[in-house]
């Protein structure tokens, strides 16, 4: 088989990827799939994540894989609580994938949209504090150093309302 086929991985939900099962579809972007997982542990523990699946498509295509682990090394460094957590990277049949902390709620731009619809307005308060807040985690990544302390140069390149996401906890 040549390097240029992609792989035959078929991800459903139910699919399971070493310790995690794959539940159903949180997103899909160009480059990833993003799912709600349940890692399972051992003695019955269970745990709710996010698993981040390279596509199928650029499984083999070495600048996509080259991409995605760059997201892997560079985001586990990232401490910062409106950060979610790296937790694992792993890769199942040819398929790269990335574990994180899962959070529970909705992206500021569905959240919007639902406001919208009743005829409101996002507090200026609370806009400020999710502003402040992006701000605090976008400042992490952009002042993360590498092993020899000098500056990364980390840029998200993708700020956006579907990217921001607000917890049920409203973190």
């Amino acid at each position: 088989m040549p390097d240029s086929i992609p792989p035959t991985v078929s991800l459903e939900p139910g699919t399971v990827l070493d310790r995690y099962e794959l539940l159903c579809t949180i997103a899909r972007g160009g480059m990833a799939h993003v799912w709600l997982g349940r890692f399972k542990g051992k003695h019955g523990f269970e745990k709710l994540v996010a698993v981040k699946t390279i596509l199928p498509e650029h499984a083999l295509d070495a600048r996509f894989r080259n991409l995605f682990l760059d997201e892997a090394r560079i985001a586990s460094g990232i401490e910062h609580p409106h950060v979610a957590k790296i937790l694992d990277l792993g890769e199942w049949r040819d398929c790269l994938y990335l574990v994180m902390e899962y959070v529970d709620g909705d992206s500021l731009s569905r959240l919007r949209r639902s406001i919208e619809k009743r005829g409101l307005k996002l507090p200026l308060p609370i806009a400020l504090r999710v502003l402040a807040d992006i701000c605090g985690g976008l400042h992490a990544a952009h002042e993360l150093r590498g092993e020899d302390g000098s500056l990364l140069g980390v840029v998200h390149r993708d700020v956006s309302p579907e990217n921001v996401l607000i917890g049920v906890d409203g973190l």
